[in-house]
């Protein structure tokens, strides 16, 4: 399961909109699928 955004953002020490530009290119190549807010 892929960590939330803001965590995999700081851990790789990027910008969280760089993570979620990357997410949402995996998600439209279909190599993964996001739960969305689960809160």
């Amino acid at each position: 399961m892929p960590l939330p955004l803001r965590e995999l953002a700081t851990r790789l020490e990027v910008n969280p909109d760089t993570v979620a530009a990357a997410y949402r290119s995996l998600r439209e190549r279909e190599v993964f699928e996001t739960a969305g807010w689960q809160g």
